[in-house]
């Protein structure tokens, strides 16, 4: 099914369609009454780091509903000394967790949702992610389109003896 609108309107949908059937929802953002799921789901992503094991003094992480940026964030806070800084990387039309830095709690963000970083294309945080990076995240970046283009085709055809990866403009948009 097509849902009509934004991730979060999706997310929405996805929740009334699980309590008109009694499914369980699988998702990383969080509402009130839904944590313990996203919860886990953003420990799983700190496994992404812990197979990191070299030193670096930043870090440049997608920013979505905060999901990843939250695994991501709070790994490096617990295990790494020094931290590295953290930098929130989003679409400009979708940086809800910038907005959100600004005004120090959850927002939405207004206006048209047309950047080609489907995958960051949505105006509301996840509370719970928020309120768990907003003491730890560094800097908040919101970047065109072109940024994660150029990134993507970096990936694709890169120096040296470095892999080719082949990843979409969200993938890219930390790189970008």
């Amino acid at each position: 099914m097509r849902v009509a609108g934004s991730y979060d309107d999706a997310v929405r949908q996805v929740e009334r369609d699980a309590q008109a059937h009694g499914w369980t929802v699988i998702s990383d953002t969080a509402w009130e009454g839904y944590e313990e799921i996203p919860r886990l789901i953003m420990l799983g992503y700190t496994r992404m780091m812990e197979e990191v094991d070299e030193a670096f003094d930043a870090v440049f992480v997608q920013g979505g509903v905060g999901g990843l940026l939250c695994g991501v964030a709070s790994w490096c806070a617990r295990d790494r000394a020094p931290r590295p800084s953290i930098v929130c990387v989003e679409p400009a039309q979708a940086a809800c967790l910038l907005a959100s830095a600004r005004a120090g709690h959850p927002v939405a963000v207004e206006g048209p949702l047309d950047t080609t970083m489907a995958g960051l294309r949505n105006r509301e945080v996840s509370p719970l992610a928020f309120h768990a990076v907003q003491p730890i995240v560094d800097a908040y970046l919101g970047i065109d389109d072109e940024w994660a283009h150029q990134a993507m085709r970096r990936l694709g055809r890169p120096a040296g003896v470095d892999p080719a990866i082949a990843a979409g403009a969200s993938g890219a948009a930390a790189l970008g």
